[in-house]
């Protein structure tokens, strides 16, 4: 089912704050001013935006270690915006891709909404940048987590063979 701009998609989910919304689209150069074409105001709705934003989000909390971090405590702003950006361009990949449009007449070749393998490179740029960052995040996260938690057996049955 189409949810048109995409507004449904906000009900019953945390949003994120305005300021990280204009973070992602200024990161992408998704303004009016930046966009060439004058059918083009803006590529993605702000609930679009929020959709991917949430998929960032969702994507790092359920990355094992698993975490529960919110918008608010989220480790790296660059990191959010890099994964939130890899969710928009997937989505306006997949719209440029269902819309794309040959059309040759008389020797003349049009090729409309032609953007995908552009979109595809992005996309295969920021994912492994993402996911080597937020790999060196969790890690390091993890570590400062364990760090002095857990002793070795092996300390307690040192200390049984001495008589301590």
């Amino acid at each position: 089912m189409a949810t048109g701009d995409g507004s449904k998609l906000l009900e019953g989910r945390p949003t994120p704050c305005d300021e990280l919304i204009n973070e992602l689209r200024q990161f992408l150069r998704d303004t009016k001013e930046e966009n060439r074409l004058p059918c083009h105001d803006e590529e993605h709705s702000e609930a679009r935006l929020i959709q991917a934003l949430r998929f960032a989000l969702d994507d790092y909390n359920y990355t094992p270690p698993q975490t529960n971090v919110t918008f608010d405590t989220y480790p790296s702003l660059a990191l959010l915006i890099h994964g939130a950006s890899i969710f928009a361009l997937e989505g306006a990949g997949i719209f440029h891709a269902r819309n794309e449009f040959n059309y040759a007449d008389g020797g003349i070749n049009v090729r409309i909404h032609d953007k995908t393998p552009l979109y595809q490179s992005w996309i295969n740029n920021f994912y492994q940048m993402y996911e080597k960052n937020k790999a060196a995040i969790k890690v390091e996260a993890n570590l400062e987590d364990g760090y002095g938690g857990s002793l070795s057996p092996y300390s307690c049955a040192n200390r049984s063979l001495r008589g301590w």
